[in-house]
């Protein structure tokens, strides 16, 4: 992109600038549904300027004919900077140094006042189906129930495949692998193998994080290998199932 705009500054202005635009509008509607569901992200409201920016950028580019990252741009700047107009009392040099310290512990603020919220959350949550509501993403009730059955159900020795296999092997413990997002029946079945996995749980995601989802993927598996896997758990959007040993 920085070679392109230097060879041609126009045309990647003029074309850019309503890609730009675009994304910022698609960002700015993706904040307003998740401020609605009230699961509102710092970080992606950050790219939304970020992406005006960009735009204005383009459109610089576009109407000067110039490039923002050529060499006169760049030195021009510096210049700027080293020897501000008069009306300046302060070096702006020294007032972006300063603005980037500021920027720096505000950041730094927000995350640590974010982990403290969550931290909290977690050690005060007691109902894990709704524990989403209070704003802590990360719990995944589903992925809990399955873990706590298997403490209980479960050899201690017993190796579980999980797409979010980090939060079942917490509540589970013994072992755990990553449940893939792979749709090929066979290429699953000798990682099932390869693995000696016992216990697979199977989640169908609301807003899925890896596509294809488990239960895409474990459909296929289970249809081509139906007399390989025992189901020992089911409620609404969540399965267990036990490896059968002649897999191996």
């Amino acid at each position: 992109m920085i070679r392109a705009s230097r060879a041609n500054p126009r045309v990647v202005g003029i074309i850019w600038f309503p890609v730009a635009l675009l994304v910022a509008i698609l960002g700015a509607h993706s904040i307003y549904v998740h401020r609605a569901r009230g699961a509102a992200d710092f970080s992606e409201e950050l790219m939304v300027p970020m992406w005006l920016i960009s735009a204005g950028c383009a459109a610089w580019m576009a109407g000067v004919g110039q490039s923002v990252f050529s060499i006169e741009v760049f030195s021009k700047a510096g210049k700027w900077l080293e020897h501000p107009p008069d009306l300046w009392r302060v070096s702006p040099l020294h007032l972006l140094r300063y603005a980037g310290y500021v920027s720096v512990t505000v950041v730094l603020l927000i995350g640590i006042a974010s982990d403290i919220r969550i931290a909290r959350e977690n050690l005060n949550t007691t109902d894990m189906v709704n524990a989403q509501r209070t704003g802590v993403t990360e719990i995944q009730p589903p992925e809990v129930e399955a873990g706590l059955w298997l403490r209980s159900h479960a050899p201690p020795d017993s190796v579980v495949m999980a797409r979010h296999w980090p939060t079942v092997h917490h509540y589970a413990g013994g072992q755990s692998v990553w449940f893939p997002p792979i749709s090929d029946p066979g290429v699953l079945l000798e990682g099932i193998v390869k693995h000696s996995v016992d216990y697979v749980v199977v989640v169908k995601h609301g807003e899925p994080y890896y596509l294809p989802d488990d239960d895409y993927c474990f459909d296929r598996l289970l249809a081509a290998h139906t007399e390989n896997f025992q189901l020992v758990l089911q409620k609404d959007n969540l399965r267990t199932l036990r490896s059968n040993r002649n897999t191996r």
